[in-house]
């Protein structure tokens, strides 16, 4: 199995993923530093897959965010930060 993390602390995610799973899984990740916000870093997360594996079978997307907030009390700014990080990133990675 081949798995790409499009993180925005790479070296966080590649020393979590090798303390909770062990070197031979951390083999088979590849972490690239991404903002998937950002359609060019989300497009260079998806070559870097293909580069490095041959191809690309299996896409997650967990890059999310919310408010605690009322959705009247959310200021336009704070609604495109969250539509940008939930719905349009997914959409740019696939």
């Amino acid at each position: 199995m081949s798995i790409l993390f499009a993180a925005t602390y790479p070296e966080r995610t590649q020393a979590l993923i090798l303390y909770e799973h062990g070197p031979a899984v951390s083999e088979a990740v590849q972490v690239f530093c991404a903002d998937v916000r950002r359609s060019a870093e989300a497009a260079s997360a998806i070559d870097a897959a293909v580069n490095r594996f041959g191809g690309l079978d299996v896409l997650v997307n967990n890059a999310a965010m919310g408010k605690r907030k009322r959705i009247p009390d959310l200021t336009t700014a704070e609604i495109d930060r969250v539509m940008t990080l939930n719905f349009h990133s997914p959409v740019r990675m696939g």
